[in-house]
């Protein structure tokens, strides 16, 4: 379809030029132009369907033009370490505390080993905690999930920066756990990845360097994840 397109456009760029040449008008002018102007935007499309580089080349300013679509997205998180018992209540006392954690809180709710937390009112996390005895990993265990966000492309990049990250920085500068935890969704072998199906992209990641640079390559694209999925990667 590609090649086609190619031609055809090829074909059209060449008669519409000879026959502007020889009978100039400007109605036949605009006429011509809109011809070129969809030929051009299909062959595009169909490009970028082939090549993954030039897909996200072409979503790119797709982001940038129509910069108020909005996604529907989550994150989460998990520390491995020696945590104490009481771990969730220091938590609450840290997340209350102005001068230690920078950004406005409500408690929804909290048990000895569970909080839901507002933050900022726009980002809602749910901790839990599991102590050694009934963690798969061996260790205690804190887990960190999001509620789904609603977040347009042209504010995600901001939403990523000033408060997913730093979010997640002191709430393992608090915990000081011995490594993060892959998480259980991911059904990669490799540490930091980024998985395509049909319906979502997942990012994985061991720090909060690499999940903030992969989700500002990868979840900004686009969320036409079925092309996607199906897209082949260009030279």
């Amino acid at each position: 379809m590609t090649i086609i397109l190619g031609i055809l456009l090829l074909i059209f760029v060449v008669t519409a030029s000879y026959s502007l040449y020889g009978h100039f008008s400007v109605p036949s002018l605009v006429s011509q132009l809109a011809g070129l102007t969809g030929l051009a935007f299909a062959f595009l499309k169909a490009l970028s369907n082939s090549n993954l580089r030039l897909y996200f080349w072409f979503h790119r300013i797709r982001i940038w033009w129509l910069s108020d679509s909005v996604t529907r997205w989550w994150f989460g998180a998990g520390f491995d370490g020696d945590f104490a018992p009481t771990i969730i209540h220091d938590l609450i006392a840290h997340l209350k505390d102005k001068e230690r954690f920078r950004f406005d809180v409500r408690i929804d709710y909290s048990s000895d080993r569970e909080v839901q937390a507002e933050i900022d009112k726009t980002l809602t996390l749910k901790i839990s905690f599991d102590p050694a005895s009934l963690s798969a990993s061996g260790r205690s265990h804190i887990s960190i999930i999001s509620k789904h966000l609603e977040v347009s492309y042209g504010h995600a990049r901001k939403k990523i920066e000033r408060q997913i990250v730093p979010v997640i920085l002191a709430l393992r500068d608090f915990a000081q756990p011995e490594r993060l935890h892959l998480d259980s969704y991911s059904r990669s072998p490799r540490p930091e990845s980024v998985e395509i199906s049909r319906q979502n992209l997942h990012v994985t990641a061991l720090s909060t360097d690499s999940f903030k640079q992969l989700a500002l390559d990868f979840i900004l694209l686009s969320a036409d994840t079925k092309m996607l999925a199906g897209a082949k990667v260009g030279a």
